[in-house]
């Protein structure tokens, strides 16, 4: 019986020992990968990013918008519709402000001409704080209907397609536009925040 008892007690400081080891095996191991991370991180703050010319991501468009109600020249606002990552850091965030603005806007008409809504992307923000200029447009044609048009001037003759009106262009909100940077851009990094 002591024979056991002296047997459980030294297996108990084996399991004991084992478990250190084991222990100070993992955190040997992991320890440094932890530490690497969190000074790659601080060495990445601060840092300058260069954002090349031509650098394309995706807008999305903030509002409805319609041939028949906007003008050339009106504003539009966009937002980034994802983080733009150059060299594994973020440059612009996405969520971030994009502003544009209308080029064209022709209202349907007569005959079944359809309205066009053309539309400009002008530029955003980088983390920074810098304005960086994009390049990136948009159009739409109201829709056509043809049979409208055959079927009036079957009904009322030269007439018919006078009086058939065609559709206002219309560009729902949340419009994905593929756009591009107009220039390269020198980006500094932010410390992350605590």
């Amino acid at each position: 019986m002591r024979t056991s008892f002296v047997f459980l007690q030294f297996n108990r400081a084996a399991r004991a020992l084992l478990c250190t080891i084991l222990l100070v095996a993992l955190a040997h191991s992991t320890l440094p990968n932890l530490f690497a991370a969190q000074t790659g991180s601080e060495q990445s703050a601060g840092r300058e990013v260069v954002v090349p010319n031509g650098t394309t991501f995706e807008v999305l468009t903030m509002n409805e918008l319609f041939s028949s109600t906007v003008l050339e020249g009106d504003a539009v606002y966009f937002k980034v519709a994802d983080d733009v990552v150059v060299d594994g850091a973020v440059v612009i965030a996405k969520g971030t402000n994009v502003e544009g603005v209308v080029a064209e806007a022709e209202l349907g008409g007569n005959f079944g001409i359809t309205g066009k809504l053309t539309i400009e992307v002008g530029s955003t923000t980088t983390v920074d704080g810098q304005t960086v200029r994009l390049n990136g447009s948009y159009s739409k044609r109201g829709k056509a209907n043809p049979a409208a048009v055959g079927a009036l001037s079957v009904m009322l003759g030269i007439l018919g397609p006078a009086m058939y009106h065609g559709k206002s262009a219309h560009i729902p909100s949340g419009t994905k536009i593929r756009v591009s940077t107009a220039s390269e851009k020198k980006v500094r990094l932010k410390k992350p925040s605590a």
